[in-house]
């Protein structure tokens, strides 16, 4: 059986010596194995890297960087931390700030007209931005110093993960085998590290309260799809009656989300047949995209296309033992509000300040079980009201734009597109939100965005402006 270290490199081993003892787990540096290479575990791998903490990432896919996948809104309060991770440099220009919405519905009507970061370029210095996910992935892959980019790692389908008093293995598919202090599930809603936990529990009492093998239900299907560019910078929302679009314009391409009500909610994962998706397209062939353009307009033109449900919902248990959950593994939610990545970078922060904190009070610089299980439960208090209350915007949205109910259709239609509904949500609601967001305690770095409200979470001052407050002092 190959072996591998936490560098990558495959040596000979029985199966005896897989089994590794205390004395030589606690002779190794505390290590974080990350499952899952996509935004949310490339964010994490840079935020362990900032703590000092080592880490190796492990990606099922042949390669990091793929064309899949559609558009990610990153909100100001992520683009300060992308800045942090010293990755917006990179990545800001390629985002395109969203500055004209419209709604429509079905039938051309513009019922609203607006501009998503009026308030928060005044408040906060920056309003939300588009980006194409395999742009965003490459700009965290490429960022990442030439030191730490061994320990990333693809062609790694996890089979199974073992925990120990000490530790944790990782098996993979080619017979690899990763030695590790703790695993960062970042494996999105068909978490394998999820479903690990939920295993090792019921085995020690099958009849524990745990989560659901599914925990997720579905009640909508979206199609996605990238387009050539048109003008970037804009938003379109078509509203009707089980059916909606979205059409987000960037630099380089624009995206659009035509979402469906299902027949009956389901928990079950479901893929769907190219001439499935041929099929669901048709039904959306006069739907209008924009205020010119209908869905049959631009189909001819597609650069990547997917299609698939929508899950929703929330797990109870983000963490057992020295396993723990970030991003869609334990949160999910709808596109329509464009929270999720951004829930997902939350998560990170609060849980690697946790980690960090707990490698900083270890002795020896490896927190014990007891910490780590204080440190999984702190980043759960913390994150688990705002990660439940976004998946019930993220609900609530979705329901708006496709008029789930005749509550859902007054509300979106006559309510939500008052002027002062509006100025009140942005205004007064989102601020008190946004400017609390966390920031990674341990990483000094200047503030890029500023605006008329301060952030509570100001960033570590970095050497200059310490030096600076020093003989202004």
């Amino acid at each position: 059986m190959l072996r591998a270290g936490i560098d990558g490199k495959q040596t000979q081993s029985t199966t005896q010596n897989i089994k590794t003892s205390s004395s030589a787990m606690q002779s190794k540096p505390f290590t974080v194995i990350i499952i899952g290479g996509g935004p949310v575990g490339l964010t994490a791998a840079h935020a362990l890297r900032l703590a000092n903490i080592d880490f190796v990432l492990l990606e099922q896919r042949g390669s990091i960087v793929q064309d899949v996948g559609s558009s990610l809104i990153l909100f100001v309060s992520s683009l300060r931390i992308i800045h942090q991770l010293g990755v917006l440099e990179r990545v800001l220009p390629k985002g395109a700030e969203l500055e004209n919405k419209q709604k429509l519905t079905s039938d051309g009507i513009k019922i609203q007209q607006s501009n998503p970061s009026k308030f928060d370029k005044k408040f906060f210095g920056a309003g939300p931005h588009a980006f194409h996910r395999a742009d965003l992935v490459e700009a965290l892959l490429d960022s990442m110093p030439t030191r730490q980019r061994p320990n990333i790692l693809t062609g790694k389908k996890v089979t199974d993960i073992i925990q120990t008093c000490e530790g944790v293995q990782v098996h993979c598919a080619d017979n690899t085998v990763y030695d590790g202090s703790i695993v960062i599930g970042a494996d999105g809603v068909n978490s394998l590290v999820r479903r690990t936990m939920r295993r090792i529990v019921l085995e020690s009492d099958p009849f524990a309260d745990w989560d659901p093998e599914q925990p997720y239900l579905s009640t909508y299907r979206c199609m996605w799809g990238s387009f050539p560019s048109s003008v970037p910078g804009r938003l379109y929302e078509t509203y009707n009656k089980d059916q909606s679009t979205t059409l987000i314009t960037g630099q380089d391409r624009d995206w659009v989300f035509l979402y469906e009500k299902l027949p009956e909610p389901t928990s079950q994962p479901v893929r769907y047949t190219g001439e499935e998706a041929e099929t669901y397209a048709k039904k959306f062939s006069e739907f209008p995209v924009d205020a010119n353009r209908k869905f049959k307009d631009i189909l001819p033109h597609k650069m990547t296309l997917g299609m698939g449900n929508l899950e929703e919902g929330l797990v109870k248990h983000w963490s057992h033992g020295r396993l723990v959950l970030v991003g869609d593994a334990c949160h999910k939610h709808t596109p329509n509000a464009g929270l999720g990545y951004n829930n997902g970078i939350q998560d990170v922060v609060v849980l690697c300040n946790s980690l960090h904190n707990a490698v900083a009070s270890a002795t020896d610089g490896i927190p014990n079980a007891t910490s780590l299980q204080d440190a999984f439960y702190a980043y759960q208090n913390a994150r688990y009201p705002k990660a439940a209350a976004h998946t019930t915007i993220s609900a609530s949205m979705i329901r708006q734009q496709t008029w789930a109910t005749k509550f859902y259709y007054f509300l979106s239609r006559f309510i939500m597109t008052l002027g002062f509904v509006e100025y009140m949500i942005m205004a007064w609601v989102v601020p008190r939100d946004v400017k609390g967001y966390a920031v990674l305690q341990y990483a000094p770095a200047e503030e890029y965005y500023r605006g008329t409200i301060a952030w509570d979470h100001p960033f570590p001052q970095t050497d200059k402006e310490r030096s600076t407050l020093s003989k202004s002092s």
